[in-house]
């Protein structure tokens, strides 16, 4: 074998090698770029939930403000209560006030 024929089978032999060493490293740099993507893709939704998040906190009442829905409520209840005690009173008295009228027509 001349020597030009090894020189030009060591050229091409390198540059398949080149070749296949550039794809591997494209290969490598797009699956990196894509991993990239995704986690950026990962943390603006992180982002939006936390912003949503902290949207609702900050429209949630405070404690303070559920405590004096609590009173509020306890005193309609007792309001409620003795208006039902009077009502029944009242109901009590129309009956016997009507059991009269109809006994004695």
């Amino acid at each position: 074998m001349s020597p030009e024929i090894t020189n030009a089978e060591n050229l091409q032999f390198s540059v398949d090698s080149v070749k296949w060493i550039v794809l591997a490293v494209i290969g490598v740099y797009s699956w990196w770029i894509g991993k990239q993507s995704a986690t950026n893709l990962e943390v603006a939704s992180l982002r939006e939930r936390i912003i949503e998040v902290e949207t609702k906190l900050k429209n949630m009442p405070s404690q303070e403000a559920i405590a004096e829905v609590n009173r509020r409520l306890e005193r309609v209840d007792a309001n409620t209560e003795a208006t039902k005690e009077a009502l029944d009173t009242l109901q009590i008295t129309v009956n016997r006030i009507n059991d009269y009228l109809l006994n004695n027509k």
